[in-house]
């Protein structure tokens, strides 16, 4: 997981978003997901799932959390929504970041409150 803002040549890069929206949808083990946001960078070929977690310190992802994420990742790559050439990432936006444990890795960045208002 890293916060830091994709560089070139030491200038941060700013994204074009060409589609945001909410999800919702059934992975094949018919089990339903819900997205908080959905970003798609087309000049990357990847489509971001945020998820938006508020907590008084640093959220912790727990065994049954990290299988909710699983299932998302899983119901969304399965959807027609899913440009199949691009690739999923995970980004965790959270008050003051994710603690890392042995639930957290398949978040791919984080964004905290700070990042929003720097």
């Amino acid at each position: 997981m890293h916060r830091t803002p994709a560089t070139d040549n030491g200038q941060v890069r700013i994204a074009t978003i060409n589609r945001n929206y909410c999800w919702r949808g059934q992975g094949p083990n018919g089990k339903t997901s819900q997205i908080d946001l959905m970003l798609e960078w087309k000049g990357e070929r990847t489509e971001y799932i945020c998820e938006m977690k508020f907590s008084e310190h640093d959220f912790t992802i727990d065994k049954s959390y990290e299988t909710e994420l699983a299932n998302k990742i899983d119901a969304f790559s399965n959807c027609k929504q899913h440009t199949k050439t691009h690739s999923i990432q995970l980004v965790m936006v959270t008050t003051d970041g994710v603690t890392p444990n042995e639930h957290s890795n398949d978040v791919n960045q984080e964004v905290v409150l700070d990042d929003l208002f720097t």
